[in-house]
């Protein structure tokens, strides 16, 4: 009983652990789309707004996107704070880690980048905050490097045939 309610436990804390930790997979070319998708809401037509982007290589596509959408659901958009109105800030922050996968001689190395991006809407003079919220991407390189080169498989097959033969003529 006490071993089976110990694999129960530990099944419960990998479950719940990745329900923690949820970040989602992309390809780096839809990263502002899916940031996008998760931040956009309609805001009311009679606030001016300030888009304030810090988003590194994603920040023309993402104020691009942001700025289009605005305008068409009728939107004021200005350069500068105006005295009231909304101030949309995104910022974002990455890091890269080397991840490897297989074993041994078959041990492959890739890079996993993960894109943490922050979304406040404030709503100015009074600097009141309406909206904050996150989210994290990861995006995957193919694989970097191998331990393996293109002649081992054949050196792995001469030495296995090598050791096949010796056991079985060495005998005599």
């Amino acid at each position: 009983m006490k071993k089976g309610f110990r694999y129960l436990v530990v099944i419960l804390l990998i479950c719940t652990s990745g329900v923690v930790y949820s970040a989602i997979e992309v390809e780096e070319e839809n990263i502002p789309e899916k940031v996008f998708q998760h931040f956009y809401e309609k805001l009311p037509a009679e606030y001016p707004i300030v888009l304030d982007f810090r988003a590194g290589r994603f920040t023309d596509p993402l104020k691009l996107k942001f700025g289009r959408q605005l305008l068409e659901d009728g939107n004021t958009l200005y350069e500068q704070e105006p005295e009231s109105g909304l101030h949309l800030s995104l910022d974002y922050d990455s890091k890269q880690r080397e991840k490897s996968s297989g074993f041994f001689l078959f041990r492959k190395y890739y890079l996993q980048e993960e894109h943490s991006f922050t979304y406040q809407v404030t709503e100015l003079p009074e600097g009141r905050i309406i909206r904050f919220d996150d989210i994290e991407l990861i995006t995957v390189t193919k694989h970097k490097s191998s331990n393996m080169k293109w002649y081992d498989p054949l050196l792995i097959t001469v030495v296995v045939g090598s050791l096949a033969y010796l056991f079985y003529f060495g005998g005599n």
